[in-house]
């Protein structure tokens, strides 16, 4: 990358309040150090070069499954946060 490189842009990303994208590096080198910083940078995952199709979509499939388990965690959130906004309004009904 011309400005920064993959690990500066995926730190710079992971600072930012915007809705935050899933990252998977993708590099010529298959170190075990270079995949830690990968990781430590911020990237949900890393794959090197050649790419192998099956590598890839396990990728993807385990990129879907966080987002599942995300989406399941921020649902069960939601649910508690309508049970408590229901009791506070009982109890303002009720007590005051």
């Amino acid at each position: 990358m011309p400005i920064m490189d993959g690990l500066e842009a995926t730190r710079e990303i992971r600072k930012s309040t915007i809705n935050q994208p899933v990252i998977i590096a993708l590099t010529a080198t298959a170190m075990d150090s270079d995949e830690q910083a990968c990781l430590k940078a911020g990237m949900n995952d890393y794959i090197c070069k050649p790419v192998k199709l099956d590598d890839l979509m396990n990728k993807f499939k385990n990129g879907i499954q966080q987002l599942f388990h995300f989406l399941n965690s921020f649902c069960e959130a939601v649910k508690c946060i309508r049970a408590i906004a229901h009791c506070m309004e009982l109890y303002f009904t009720f007590f005051i």
